[in-house]
């Protein structure tokens, strides 16, 4: 048998997440759904498996279901596909950020960036430095003693 796995997340206000839970536990239940997601308050991120028209029902469930209401018209969807089931059960969790920023203030469903085409990404990175005398004795030295181990080893 075939599995299809859909990772997935998106940042939307759900102040209700706490609610959605046992709801959103007895979907993936009802489909034979195994794996992990999590819920909070910014929005949704998960992995999950199952056969894949289960997987295509969840994810219409989720896009355009009564439980969300439409508020994740925007998830963003990953597949692939595994021949044995890749998780042992299911977990759905209360989460106080689904993707931990370290920033209370931070909201990520009215401040996002830029995004990048993953075919763009080097362009933006800088350039390594050029330096012909650029080895691993050099990087070595740039670091003090003692943060390098035993004195005299290294």
């Amino acid at each position: 048998m075939s599995y299809k796995v859909a990772a997935f997340y998106q940042f939307a206000a759900l102040p209700d997440f706490r609610e959605l839970r046992e709801p959103l536990r007895a979907i993936c239940a009802q489909l034979g759904l195994k794996g992990s997601v999590l819920l909070a308050q910014e929005g949704i991120n998960g992995t999950v498996a199952g056969t894949p028209d289960c997987i295509d029902a969840f994810v219409g469930e989720l896009q355009h279901g009564a439980l969300f209401g439409g508020r994740l018209d925007n998830l963003e969807l990953k597949f692939s596909q595994a021949s044995t089931m890749p998780f042992q059960r299911l977990k759905v969790r209360l989460k106080k950020e689904i993707v931990t920023l370290g920033d209370a203030g931070a909201d990520p469903t009215r401040q996002v960036g830029t995004y990048v085409d993953p075919a763009d990404w080097n362009a933006l990175r800088p350039r390594p430095m050029e330096r012909a005398d650029r080895s691993p004795r050099h990087a070595r030295d740039r670091h003090p003693q003692r943060l390098r181990g035993c004195d005299g080893h290294l």
